[in-house]
């Protein structure tokens, strides 16, 4: 199942499997936001049998990039400290049967 999962991603975004493991951020590694991550949670809904429908957590943000948000995590890392790493979206937790 793991590889059918990593190959649905590949083929979704264009990177190479070889580029894609368990531990890749979807959204930060391959830059799937927005419309597009909600396409892929359909299409991968879809393909794999997944029920989505009670999905409540924020996966992906908004698309395009943002001038302001550079002035935010350098304020954020002041506050926090320069070695935190903020967690952004909530992971998804997909339970793979081999």
């Amino acid at each position: 199942m793991e590889s059918q999962v990593l190959q649905f991603i590949s083929e979704f975004t264009g990177v190479s499997i070889n580029k894609i493991s368990l531990d890749t951020l979807i959204n930060d590694d391959l830059g799937v936001d927005g419309d597009e991550g909600a396409d892929l949670l359909i299409e991968f809904s879809e393909r794999f049998n997944v029920d989505i429908s009670g999905i409540e957590k924020v996966y992906f943000g908004p698309e395009g990039f943002n001038p302001f948000i550079i002035f935010f995590h350098a304020v954020k890392a002041c506050v926090d400290g320069y070695g935190s790493v903020p967690d952004k979206y909530s992971p998804f937790d997909l339970p793979l049967n081999n």
